[in-house]
This record gives structure tokens, C-alpha cells and sequence, in this order.
């Protein structure tokens, strides 16, 4: 079950990161050459002082968002392509590559049962599977809604992370008064827009993915223990096969080295469960 943790990571790694990380960034590139063009055009003569004035107070939010405007040629990308990101079903390789080593497990046990209790074994192994089965999908469901949440978190991660950076150029312009204060505050905003423009898109979006990491990573420090409760359950379903009273001596002989190998097997599955992933 290593290997179901390990590739569960890296394949959404790459659905999710790998699919927006450069479409991101050409997005990021775009703000940047249109930055200085978006300000000039919220703030264009027409703009009341006043209504100029309270969006600098209140960092960029007030009729209109102008952080929102600034991070607009990334978001209307994230638009083409995030909702069909996160309406995948991005855990269903996980779920079903650890189907088959559950059922290949089980499967092991059976064939290493002895011929006395191999009907029996076979019945319980595949009540086993079964409800392994049925535990991997509540898993997978479960982990799902871990995904969703976090995404809709991150989907409007880029205007506020904008405003923080801004955060010192509008106060300095909310400090300016006096003759033509306004027009003084436009230069003065607008030269920080400028300068800032260069790092603070390519920088919005990089955050933007480290955040977005925490989706796989957190589901590989999660999904080991969910996946060792689908160990224990298959351990309680086998437990009966020890239980049937009195055999005779050579079936007791064999059903002990039956235990025995069952509880190799099952201890092998528990310690690759309890591994967490270091990626």
C-alpha cells in the first residue's frame, strides 16, 4: 500500500499542479505587460477624487476591486480550465489501484490456507474484499470533499495575496493632500504598479501553488491511516477462521500455521499502510 500513497501523490501533483502551473503563468506574464494599462484605466480622469481617494483607503476594495482587475488576465484563464481540474474524480486511481492489492492480499491468504479450512477461508476472504471494497470508496469520497474545500479556498487566493503586496503603496498615496493630491496620488500609485508589477504576479501564482500542494500532501499523511482501517477490518472478517472448535490434531497444527501466515501477511499490510509518505 506504499506504492498506492506514493503514486496517489504524484498523480495529483500532476493533475492539479502540472495542469495549471503554466497556464498560470502565461496569465501572470499578461498582468505584468497589462498592469500600468489596467490602473490607467480605473483611474482614468473622469474618476471622481473622491471615489479615487476611499479606493486607496481601503487598499484597493470599493465600488469596483482594483486588485481583482490587476489579477484579471490569470483569472479569466483559471476560469477555462479550473472547474474541470476539480470535477475529476482525482482520487479514482487511488481507490482503484488499492482495490487490487487489497484483493491480491486476500487472495494470497487464501491460497496459503490449509486444504481443511480453504472453503471457508475463500468465503471469508471475500466478505473481506468486499467490504475492503466498499471502505475504499468511503475513503475516496471522504478525501474528495477534503479537495473541494480546499480548492474553493484557493480559487480567489490571487487578489488578496495582490493587496498584501500593494499594501504599502496605498498607504503612502492615502497619505498625500493638498493642490492637485489627487493626480500626485495616480503618479505615485501607479509608479509602485510599475515597479512591483515585474515579481508580484509570477510570485501571486508560485504561492498560489505551493497552496495548492497542500491538497496531495495532505491526503498522503491522511489516506495511510484511512487505508490500515481497511487492514483492520480485513483482519476482524479472517479472525473467525480461528475460532471453530475442536479439531483434530493435525487440522490444529495446520490452522496454526495458517494463523501464522495470515498474521505475517496482515502485519506486512499494516506496516505499508502506517508509512507516511516524505514527498
Amino acid at each position: 500500500m506504499k506504492t498506492v500513497v506514493a503514486d496517489c501523490i504524484a498523480y495529483l501533483k500532476r493533475e492539479i499542479r502540472g495542469t495549471l502551473e503554466e497556464l498560470f503563468l502565461k496569465g501572470a506574464a499578461e498582468a505584468e505587460a497589462k498592469a500600468l494599462a489596467i490602473h490607467d484605466l480605473f483611474a482614468t480622469p473622469i474618476v471622481h477624487w473622491a471615489t479615487y481617494r476611499a479606493t486607496l483607503r481601503r487598499d484597493g476594495e470599493f465600488r469596483r476591486n482594483l486588485n481583482e482587475e490587476l489579477v484579471g488576465p490569470i483569472t479569466r484563464r483559471q476560469l477555462e480550465i479550473w472547474p474541470q481540474t476539480f470535477e475529476k474524480r482525482l482520487l479514482a486511481p487511488m481507490a482503484s489501484e488499492a482495490k487490487l492489492q487489497i484483493e491480491a492480499i486476500l487472495n494470497q491468504v487464501k491460497l496459503s490456507s490449509p486444504a481443511g479450512v480453504y472453503t471457508i477461508c475463500a468465503s471469508q476472504c471475500q466478505l473481506a474484499l468486499l467490504e475492503a471494497q466498499a471502505t475504499v470508496d468511503e475513503i475516496e469520497r471522504g478525501l474528495m470533499k477534503l479537495v473541494v474545500r480546499e480548492q474553493r479556498a484557493l480559487s480567489r487566493f490571487l487578489a488578496p495575496v495582490v493587496k498584501d503586496v500593494l499594501g504599502a503603496a496605498y498607504r503612502e498615496a492615502i497619505e498625500i493632500r493638498g493642490r492637485k493630491s489627487t493626480e500626485l496620488q495616480k503618479n505615485v500609485f501607479r509608479n509602485h504598479v510599475d515597479t512591483l508589477r515585474h515579481t508580484m504576479f509570477t510570485e501571486s501564482v508560485t504561492k498560489l501553488m505551493e497552496k495548492l500542494d497542500y491538497i496531495p500532501n495532505a491526503i498522503g499523511l491522511i489516506l495511510p491511516a484511512a487505508l490500515n482501517e481497511v487492514a483492520c477490518q480485513a483482519e476482524v472478517n479472517l479472525a473467525s477462521l480461528w475460532q471453530m472448535p475442536r479439531l483434530g490434531k493435525e487440522e490444529v497444527e495446520k490452522r496454526k500455521e495458517f494463523i501464522r501466515e495470515t498474521d505475517n501477511i496482515l502485519r506486512q499490510a499494516r506496516l505499508w499502510l502506517t508509512v507516511v509518505p516524505t514527498q
